[in-house]
């Protein structure tokens, strides 16, 4: 396939979210599994107590958009560096919370592919991702792709540690609002004796998917998070926070594959993956059709990997992926480098449109701002 090369930062194995995970472990006492991040292994030092905020969707370059309002953030700016790929949520905060890459985790990506059961899965609500109904039991990846988080780590490694999720994600015990956020927090390194908290909330990316990145709701929101940061570092002094994000997002528009025959007449399932990441199943014996049409259509907006060359490439992390992995998704995997999201309207049954999405492969989504605080 003639194409563009992918940047090689694409392939950063050195100032990525996995890296700082790994500095965490390795300050705690356990052995890392990846390379640490020197910039937070430098500011760790000396301190016995550890915060990490996840804000979902607040990349570094949504914060620079308005640079003069989250001046305190971008002040206390130590690196840039990377989400996973894809950047999305689901690859990302996983690779974070395991200290390990998509590729071995196999959280990597919203809608994944079981063949043995032949349904395209909606991983975190775990439900059918083309009729959107729930699937019952417990979640199809907890119970296929386990792993040790690292509060689990680290509590192991004799500290006290604990994984917090805005309620009501996994045991709805956690925060409800911004104002439960920071009093959880404080309680837990004041009262319980905390040493290491890990700290999720879903916005701003449920409301940059919903408005887009230019609604004047996305600054008013990121300045309470701003206070919220403000009121914790001032009551806990002796806590070292850092302040990260999974992803960033970008404005986007949506194509049917459906209306380009040349390409949806290869197709031998269902797309998976995310829309910024569509993942392709294609017939046999159409391989070469396929990479035509598609580069035809898409190849100054994409970029086209065989399977082959995403376990070359280790575009889903390093190492080669176990098989139960690789079968997750499609033979071919595209990367959108401009603002277009794919769907197939002939398999998907009620398509959510987002004003802003996140997957793809520009700086605006891959770009992450570690900041710290009581350094």
């Amino acid at each position: 396939m003639n194409q563009t090369p992918l940047d090689p930062g694409f392939f950063d194995r050195e100032k990525n979210l996995v890296n700082l995970a790994n500095s965490l472990l390795n300050h705690f006492g356990v052995k890392p599994f990846h390379p640490t991040l020197p910039a937070a292994d430098s500011v760790l030092k000396g301190h016995q107590k550890v915060a990490v905020f996840l804000f979902d969707g607040m990349g570094e370059l949504v914060l620079a958009d308005h640079p003069k309002q989250y001046r305190y953030i971008i002040s206390h700016k130590i690196a840039t560096i990377y989400s996973m790929n894809p950047a999305t949520t689901v690859a990302a905060t996983n690779a974070f919370l395991s200290a390990r890459y998509p590729s071995e985790t196999g959280w990597i990506g919203w809608s994944e592919y079981f063949s043995d059961l032949k349904e395209a899965v909606d991983v975190f609500p775990n439900r059918d991702s083309l009729t959107g109904k729930k699937i019952p039991g417990p979640n199809i990846m907890e119970g296929r792709f386990p792993y040790q988080n690292l509060a689990d780590l680290i509590n192991g490694a004799g500290h006290k540690a604990k994984a917090s999720f805005e309620a009501p994600i996994r045991d709805g015990k956690g925060p409800k609002s911004l104002h439960q956020f920071q009093k959880q927090a404080n309680a837990f390194f004041q009262k319980e004796g905390g040493e290491f908290l890990y700290s999720y909330w879903t916005k701003p990316d449920s409301l940059l998917h919903k408005y887009g990145t230019h609604s004047l709701m996305i600054p008013c929101y990121i300045k309470r998070i701003q206070r919220t940061i403000k009121a914790f570092v001032k009551k806990n002094p002796d806590v070292l926070l850092f302040v990260i994000a999974d992803h960033g997002l970008i404005n986007v528009h949506y194509e049917d594959i459906a209306t380009i025959p040349e390409i949806a007449n290869c197709l031998a399932g269902p797309i998976v993956l995310e829309p910024r990441t569509p993942s392709f199943f294609v017939k046999k014996g159409m391989e070469s059709t396929f990479e035509e049409a598609f580069i035809s259509h898409y190849g100054d907006k994409a970029y086209l990997m065989s399977k082959a060359e995403v376990v070359k490439s280790g575009y889903f992390g390093p190492g080669k992926p176990e098989a139960k992995v690789l079968d997750l998704f499609g033979d071919y995997v595209a990367l959108m480098r401009s603002t277009t999201c794919l769907y197939d309207s002939r398999s998907k049954e009620h398509p959510k449109f987002h004003k802003g999405h996140h997957a793809g492969g520009t700086n605006k989504e891959r770009l992450i701002l570690l900041s710290a605080y009581n350094v």
